[in-house]
This record gives structure tokens, sequence and C-alpha cells, in this order.
């Protein structure tokens, strides 16, 4: 009989959380919400982009040629354009890449993926752009719950190519940065030549052992390459640069699992 009245209990909690979604007020919340968040991002990528600019700089020269690999709806465009690098943006979903073409005449956006081969591959579309992915495995690690709250209702057929085709069609890049939800790996296997640096975003602990052969990848790239890492979007480095064998070693740590999310930096060549 508990078991019962639990069960029932739990019905009715969730018959009136649906009769409360199924509102005008509710959804009007939704909306709300979501538009105090979305000017809060641009607000807060604003403040950064000084930052940011600065940060590039070590990568990247004036007409240097940069990838951006994942390229949303700019946010990184507009750090590499300040510094006046020619910008080569590389982004699968319609809503974004029209957002890039109107905002960024002066780039070329490539309205595709990357992956290790070229085809065609399915998109899961989430309800923020920014964790849209064609990984399965990286919805399956954060659905639960870093990203319990979004959801990935829709997938569309994009083109894919590699990043070898891209280096074949506009030049070896000074800098490329990778920021694929997951798909990292994937996207470093189309790559079978060293370039002078490029970045990966990272998600821990959920993606470790993704982080880990990305970086084993990179190792048999350059040997000699180096690594470091940026903590979320702080747009500074949080140690020195370190050697594959360092590197492998820290990322074990329960320390660096515990920053969560941001960005680790490869360069083969001392810039």
């Amino acid at each position: 009989m508990v078991v019962v009245a639990f069960g029932l209990k739990k019905y009715n909690m969730n018959f009136i959380k649906n009769i409360i979604k199924s509102t005008v007020f509710y959804k009007n919340y939704q909306l709300k919400k979501e538009a105090n968040f979305q000017l809060q991002k641009k607000q807060d990528e604003e403040r950064l982009l000084p930052k940011a600019i600065s940060f590039y700089k070590q990568f990247i020269q004036e007409n240097e040629l940069v990838f951006d690999v994942g390229a949303n709806i700019g946010n990184r465009v507009k750090a590499f354009l300040a510094i006046k690098a020619n910008v080569v943006a590389v982004e699968p979903q319609p809503q974004c890449y029209t957002v890039l073409e109107n905002q960024f005449p002066q780039i070329k956006v490539e309205k595709i993926a990357l992956a290790s081969t070229p085809g065609s591959m399915k998109m899961h579309i989430a309800n923020d752009s920014t964790i849209s992915t064609l990984s399965p495995d990286f919805i399956k690690a954060t659905s639960k719950e870093r990203f319990k709250s979004y959801t990935w209702n829709q997938t569309i057929d994009v083109q894919v190519s590699t990043l070898n085709n891209l280096i074949e069609l506009h030049g070896k890049p000074a800098f490329c940065k990778i920021d694929v939800e997951g798909f990292e790996l994937e996207v470093l296997r189309g790559l079978t030549q060293a370039i002078p640096c490029l970045s990966i975003e990272y998600c821990v602990p959920e993606m470790q052992q993704a982080l880990v052969d990305c970086v084993d990848y990179l190792h048999q790239l350059q040997i000699e390459g180096l690594f470091n890492y940026s903590i979320e979007e702080t747009m500074e480095f949080h140690t020195s640069w370190m050697t594959y064998a360092e590197f492998k070693k820290h990322i074990s740590t329960e320390a660096f699992k515990q920053t969560l999310f941001g960005d680790v930096y490869f360069k083969t060549e001392n810039i």
C-alpha cells in the first residue's frame, strides 16, 4: 500500500508539473529566463574580448591564417579579427553559420563539420546551439548531470570533411581552435600533419578518456610538442608548458578533473 501511495503521489506531482508547463505564464517565464541568460552571456563575452585578444596574440600574428572549428556564432572570431588574422570558420548549424555570414562578411565560412573521413553524418541539435554535437557519447555522458536541463531533440544531416582537406583548400593555419562538444578526437584524426598550435575543448570527468586519447594523438603528430591548458573561459594558462609525459600525468589528477572544462593547447614550435 505504501508503494502504491508513493506511486500515486509521484504521478500527481508529475501531472501538476505538466499542467503548469503548459500554461502561457510558464512559457513566458521560460522565454524571459532564456533571454536574460543570452544577454548575460553576451555581456560576459564582451568583457572577455580584450583578454582573449591578448591571449591569442601569443599564437597568431597579423595576416596569419586561423581555423575556427566549431565557430558557433563567432565569439572567438571577434578576437581573431581584432588581431587582423585571416579566418576560416567551420560551422554546420544553419542558424549559426547564417549569423557568421551576416556578422563577419570578411571571413570564409565552411558550412560543414569535420571528422576523420569525409562524408555525411547526423548532428544532434540541442536547445542551446553551443552544445549541439556529432557525438552520441558526449550526450550520454553529460545529459544526466552537467547538461540535465538541456535536450537534443532534433537531428540534421551535415556534410563532413577533414582538417587535411581544409588545409589543402586554404593552406596550413598558424592556429586552429577546435570546440566540437566531445567530437574533438574524430576531428584530430582527420589531421595527419603537425601545425604550429591548436586548441581542443575538454570536458572532465565525463569525457576523461576522450581527452587522454586526444593528447596521445597529438603526441603522435609531433613527439616534441608541448601542452598547456586554460580553465573555463579564463583566457589564461593555469600552468607552464609541459611535455607529453608531464601532461599525461597531470590530467590524471583529481585536481585537474575538478576543473570541469576548458581548452588544452598544443604547440609544435617555440612560439
